[in-house]
């Protein structure tokens, strides 16, 4: 995570040099699909943001707008799992990708997944 963290200032700070502005868009992962996410993740570092959310679905996004609910409820249908969701993101670190990902998600997720069963990816493959 310190990696992320350190590369996330890394890009604001560069950005900020510039006058510009920076630019972090959300999309929930599986939505519709892995596939399609994996395609817009790419279309989006076009874009040159400073880094992007990806949202792990949750059963119960009441603090979300409509949008990202429908988003949600999208992807609950592939039946995602945590595990599948960091397996996803090291697969894109593999294959290069230039930014970096912040995981989204509620924290019930977390504690019902157990904090350090859900830091450990994050650390070690993420």
């Amino acid at each position: 995570m310190e990696k992320n963290a350190s590369l996330i200032k890394k890009a604001i700070n560069t950005i900020k040099s510039k006058g510009d502005v920076a630019i972090i868009p959300y999309i929930c992962c599986w939505d519709p699909d892995l596939e399609t996410t994996e395609a817009i993740l790419w279309e989006l570092a076009e874009v040159e943001p400073a880094c992007i959310e990806l949202g792990f679905p949750f059963s119960d996004p009441v603090a979300d707008g409509p949008t990202i609910q429908k988003a949600i409820v999208r992807a609950l249908e592939h039946q995602p799992t945590f595990e599948a969701y960091f397996e996803f993101i090291l697969r894109l670190n593999q294959k290069g990708f230039p930014y970096p990902i912040v995981c989204m998600t509620y924290y019930n997720i977390i504690y019902r997944f157990g904090l350090e069963k859900t830091v450990e990816p994050c650390r070690e493959r993420v």
